[in-house]
């Protein structure tokens, strides 16, 4: 495998390589990652680019104005950047690297970018360019951006890939850093053909969802579709809304002409749901007509965390949790493990949250939009079991017990076995 290197990057010495968690990884720094098992990735350092050394001759910015007391102070917040153009990106790729570009006109530029792919950051950096916006050609003025940035992601495997570029600024108006960065993103998408993944394909057919109740008391939905008759697709995702809540490739039917899945969702959320199918080839998708749910009493037994062993280190594990966000009504505030035997926490109160799509405990070949965190446990605060507790507020949710021990085994031995346990 090699890695992507930036025009103005130079690579940092050998040390600086780390398997790192994608909290980790998204720490401050430049750095540039790939995919590694379990969730984990493979990350080093890069140095920043050398700032130039000023030029006698560029304009100088002027002083600010000292106006007393007579205007508010200015917010602690720090701008965001302005919204830039991303280069076309195109639906079907040949081989398994695609090339990102943007350019700002104008406005507020950005201290560092960020690539993620299908939710894992893959480049930070600090390295920007101007790319020409307008040639005139002749006699005519060359228009350049303000700000651009071009970087390759390689390595990416074989399907869908959701591709985000965020541009974002720390430093406040004051000159200070606040603790969290004010961003500015944009998005795309391409589809990587591979074993499994076939980038050709007609579109599908659209599915149909079997009767759903109009009515529920947070009891979980078994929500079944079937496709008929025509075109069949490769994967299918459940939408509530408009919104993915799950995608799987897992099918209970599926020939030349006709398909159907069932899944079974716990744990909604009171409120109204609007639940449809979507059956998709590559990025050519068609979305059932949704079936209107309504859940009128919350689930009396909210649904635990699901905890997965990510990787195995020297003195420990790195240990992921996942929690459904059908089934959460906000993202959650913090969280902290557990010793499920006797209830007692230990180490730090977490913070760092974000939004994944989590491998199902029960069929890997879905994967659950999820809130998700991981953190490193050493062997020696683990007496037996494991537990994490998520919390909302002053609202709670626990897991039961996994044993790192024992899924490090497990990951061992032939696949098919699973490296998860509710």
């Amino acid at each position: 495998m090699r890695w992507m290197i930036l025009p103005g990057m130079l690579l940092a010495g050998a040390a600086h390589a780390a398997l790192l968690t994608p909290t980790e990884a998204e720490a401050l720094g430049d750095r540039v990652c790939k995919p590694a098992q379990h969730g984990m990735l493979d990350c080093q350092t890069v140095a920043p680019p050398q700032v130039a050394e000023p030029n006698p001759s560029d304009p100088k910015q002027l002083k600010p104005t000292d106006f007393g007391e007579s205007i508010p102070a200015t917010s602690m917040v720090a701008d965001a950047p302005m919204k830039p153009t991303m280069d076309a990106i195109p639906e079907k790729l040949a081989g398994n690297s695609v090339k990102i570009g943007w350019d700002m006109g104008y406005g507020t530029t950005a201290e560092y970018w960020e690539v993620w792919d299908n939710g894992v950051m893959r480049l930070r950096s600090q390295d920007f360019t101007q790319r020409p916006l307008a040639d005139g050609g002749v006699g005519g003025v060359k228009i350049m951006a303000t700000q651009s940035g071009v970087a390759t992601i390689d390595e990416l495997t074989a399907g869908r890939h959701a591709l985000l570029v965020r541009l974002c600024n720390t430093i406040t108006p004051q000159g200070k850093r606040s603790d969290k960065p004010a961003c500015t993103s944009i998005s795309g998408q391409t589809w990587v053909a591979g074993q499994g993944a076939d980038a050709e394909g007609n579109k599908p057919d659209a599915p149909q969802i079997d009767w759903l109740p109009s009515v529920t008391t947070g009891e979980a939905i078994d929500l079944a579709w079937n496709m008929w008759w025509g075109n069949p697709g490769r994967y299918w995702q459940v939408l509530d809304n408009g919104a993915v809540l799950l995608e799987s490739a897992a099918f209970e039917v599926s020939d030349a002409h006709s398909q159907s899945g069932r899944v079974s969702v716990a744990g909604l959320m009171p409120g109204k749901h609007a639940l449809s199918i979507k059956l998709c080839t590559a990025l050519d998708c068609a979305e059932s007509a949704a079936g209107n749910v309504e859940v009128i009493i919350p689930n009396s037994t909210p649904l635990p965390p699901n905890l997965a062993l990510q990787a195995t280190t020297v003195d420990g594990w790195v240990v992921g949790w996942s929690l459904p966000r059908y089934a959460s009504s906000k993202k959650p505030g913090h969280w902290q493990w557990l010793d499920p035997e006797s209830g007692a926490a230990f180490g730090k109160v977490q913070t760092a949250i974000r939004e994944c799509m989590a491998p199902d405990a029960i069929t890997p070949k879905t994967r659950v939009a999820s809130w998700c965190g991981e953190g490193r446990v050493a062997r020696l605060d683990l007496a037996g079991d494991l537990a994490v507790r998520v919390c909302q507020g002053e609202v709670c949710t626990e897991s039961t017990g996994f044993s790192p021990d024992e899924a490090e085994a497990a990951a061992s031995q032939p696949k098919g076995d699973t490296l998860s346990r509710q």
